[in-house]
């Protein structure tokens, strides 16, 4: 439902965490939107207000990680690790 993920509080250290990846890093956002269609504008707001340091290129929306060709991938589910050739490593 529209605005489900709009109003998701960051986490403590969420921010700094990713502006400190960020400097070793190329960060991007991939985001299994695809599923629930209506999480797209929710999804976008939200990083675009917390995250702003993630330029919108560097954001994915997408259904199927397993595509992402990348040496990491922090994901909260752990599907989306199993397919996954590089790194995974399971956010809780």
């Amino acid at each position: 439902e529209p605005g489900f993920f709009r109003d998701i509080r960051v986490m403590d250290g969420a921010q700094d965490v990713v502006a400190k990846l960020a400097e070793t890093y190329e960060v991007y956002v991939a985001t299994a939107a695809t599923e629930f269609p209506n999480s797209f504008r929710d999804k976008y707001d939200w990083l675009a207000e917390h995250v702003p340091s993630i330029h919108w290129r560097n954001i994915i929306f997408m259904g199927d990680k397993s595509v992402l060709n990348t040496a990491y991938l922090i994901d909260d589910l752990p599907r989306n690790l199993v397919t996954f050739q590089g790194e995974g490593l399971l956010f809780t």
